[in-house]
Formats: C-alpha cells, sequence, structure tokens
C-alpha cells in the first residue's frame, strides 16, 4: 500500500513527507493452533476441570511465532455460542485472537461443535471449531462482499462433520490476491468410516474441489488432514491402518475385503490425488519444487505431532512466485519436543508446527 507519514531531522524543525510504497511479496503462515488449549494449565479433580489458567510464558512465546508475518491463517480456533458466559482468562485470550501482536481477523468461519470438555469448560456449551485468516495493517485489505452470516457461510462438505474454510483478499502492487484457510475432513472416526464407505475416502478431494470453485483462491493455507507419501510415512500409516483392522469385526475381514479397504486408506490418507487435482488446476505446492512442481523439499519432515507433513500452502503460479528458501518450520521445539528415534512430538503450544513461507507477485 501506499501511505506517507512524517519524518522530523535533527537539523530543523521540519518534517519530511516520506513516501513508501505497496509491498511486492508477502509472508504467509498457517497453522493449525490447537483450540489454543496448550496455553492453559488446567486443574482437575475426579475427572473434572476445576480452573484453567493462561501460561503467561506460553502466550509470550506463542505471540512471537507471528512475528513478520503478513497473513497468518489458523486452523482450530473457535468460535463461543451466542450467549455464553466465558471466564476471564478465556475474555483475555479472546482479546489476543482477535488481535495477533500486528495481525487483526479478517474473516472467520464456523465448523462443527466441539465436545471435547476443556474446550466447553473454556468456551461455553455450545462453542465451535473455526478457522480464521488475519492479515498485517503494512498489507492493503479489500472488504468483504457480505451475502449471508460469514462465521456459518463457505461451507464444504457433504459427509461428516461440518466444515467451512474461511476467505480475505489483499491488494499487492496493484494485484488482488485471494487467500482460504481451511480444515479438511479428518480424525480417528472419519478414518474408519473411510475404509468402509466406497464414497466417504472421496470426501476430502471433493472439500478441496469445492473451495477451488466457489472461492478461487491464489493461496490455500490449511490442515488438510491428508499426508504428503514418504517412504518413513507409508510405514507408519500402514500400521495404523492395521490398528483399525483390528478394532472391526475380524469374521467379516476377508483377504479380498482387506485389498479394498487398503485401496480406500491409501486414497483417504494420502495427498496423491488432491496434489494432482491442484497441479492440474494450476496450484503448485511449497513443498515442491522443479519446472512440474514434482521434487519434494526434504527438508521439513513433519508438521504434525503424530509426523508427516500434513499442513500445506499452494498457490497459483500464474500470479504468484515462491522466493527461493522462504519455506521454513516457525518455532521448532518451542511448539513441539520430538520423542527419541521417533517421528512423534509432545506438544508444547499446539500439536502442529506453523509453516511459513515468502511470496513474490508476478
Amino acid at each position: 500500500m501506499v501511505y506517507t507519514k512524517s519524518r522530523r531531522y535533527k537539523n530543523g524543525n521540519k518534517t519530511k513527507k516520506h513516501i513508501q510504497t505497496e509491498p511486492n511479496e508477502l509472508t504467509v503462515m498457517s497453522f493449525n493452533v490447537e483450540l489454543f488449549l496448550n496455553l492453559y494449565d488446567f486443574t482437575v479433580k475426579d475427572d473434572i476441570i476445576e480452573s484453567a489458567e493462561i501460561v503467561q510464558s506460553k502466550l509470550k512465546r506463542f505471540k512471537k511465532l507471528f512475528a513478520n508475518v503478513d497473513i497468518a491463517c489458523l486452523q482450530e480456533t473457535y468460535i463461543p455460542g451466542v450467549g455464553v458466559s466465558m471466564s476471564d482468562n478465556t475474555k483475555e485470550l479472546r482479546m489476543f485472537d482477535t488481535r495477533l501482536r500486528h495481525l487483526k481477523i479478517q474473516d472467520i468461519c464456523r465448523s462443527h461443535i466441539l465436545d471435547w470438555e476443556n474446550s466447553i469448560y473454556l468456551y461455553g456449551d455450545p462453542s465451535y471449531l473455526a478457522n480464521a485468516i488475519y492479515i498485517s495493517d503494512r498489507v492493503k485489505t479489500l472488504p468483504k462482499i457480505k451475502t449471508v452470516d460469514n462465521e456459518t457461510s463457505h461451507k464444504i462438505n457433504k459427509k461428516g462433520l461440518e466444515r467451512c474454510y474461511s476467505i480475505a483478499t489483499v491488494q499487492v502492487s496493484g494485484q488482488h490476491i485471494k487467500i482460504v484457510s481451511v480444515h479438511l475432513i479428518g480424525g480417528r472416526f472419519d478414518d474408519a468410516e473411510a475404509i468402509l464407505d466406497d464414497t466417504y475416502y472421496m470426501e476430502k478431494l471433493n472439500q478441496i474441489k469445492e473451495v477451488v470453485s466457489s472461492a478461487s483462491p491464489d493461496i490455500i493455507c490449511g490442515d488438510f488432514n491428508t499426508k504428503i507419501r514418504t517412504p518413513e510415512i507409508v510405514v507408519n500409516n500402514d500400521e495404523y491402518f492395521e490398528s483399525i483392522l483390528a478394532k472391526m469385526h475380524q469374521d467379516t475381514i476377508t483377504p479380498t475385503s482387506k485389498t479394498l479397504y487398503k485401496t480406500r486408506w491409501d486414497k483417504w490418507i494420502y495427498m496423491d490425488d488432491i496434489h494432482k487435482y491442484l497441479k492440474e488446476s494450476g496450484y503448485k505446492s511449497v513443498y515442491y519444487s522443479g519446472n512440474k512442481n514434482d521434487i519434494l523439499d526434504t527438508s521439513i519432515t513433519d508438521t504434525s505431532a503424530f509426523g508427516g507433513i500434513v499442513d500445506m500452502i499452494y498457490y497459483k503460479s500464474d500470479s504468484l512466485t515462491m522466493k527461493p528458501h522462504s519455506l521454513s518450520i516457525v518455532g521448532d521445539s518451542v511448539v513441539m519436543k520430538k520423542k527419541l528415534d521417533t517421528r512423534i512430538y509432545t506438544p508444547v503450544l499446539s500439536d502442529h508446527f506453523p509453516v511459513k513461507v515468502s511470496f513474490e507477485i508476478i
């Protein structure tokens, strides 16, 4: 954006107008914040939560993660129910959540209702999972076109719990850049359903197709609940697949049905089909390079506490170019600590790493 500011010089009282031009690049972060639950210290007695206090040292470290970020796409933030009375600590976080350092909330969408005890205690019953987008005050934002309640619009699910995307448009170097933050279907209950249903396993791909067709974004950020396929992750996921089968009625599983279940599972858990669709739709992944966007960047191996890359950023290659060597994990051991000799992590601030990257406008 172009703006002026006064600058006072030591050799006199005069001020001179200093012209600052609109930036030609954007730094984008995608971050599943796990409902901010790791920022609290819960007191539990007889399996009942008695109190929850924000750990100020964690909150301070959490805020620092957003330094030098122009656009922050959050997943697993929250929307309290209408008329819900929240504690003073939660109100403090709500103010922080409304303005993250230099970032202001631009859009938020409401997904499914929350039913976890700690989230109900903090945010009320009902309260909802949400995706949000925050924009830096140095970036010009375009007004939202509001035809319906933004919190309840942009639904993308046909199966499973409600899912949605939040959306914002910014202007950089005269170009309008549209960003979405999305959290695709997934989780242990969906995992079991996906291998049994001949259409359920396609729901993630269908949700991404809905995002692209309805929003036509330039940047797609989010927790896809779907992993980039690597040899190490295949071993881990095959073990998890076997654990799902072990919970089923064994007399119903035949070699033929197991082969079918495995085919569905691979389409459900890996990014292959989604990545192919997005490539064909003109998008590139920040994790891949090369002319055909087919060389995997091996500097990042995990973004989830359970191992593997599930937090994605895709961008339209006809409007943006990724700055070389700008892709990074933010916070590292400040956010999660790796368990020795495993691909498993212990959450400190969240159960996901924030992923950050910079783009230049074409």
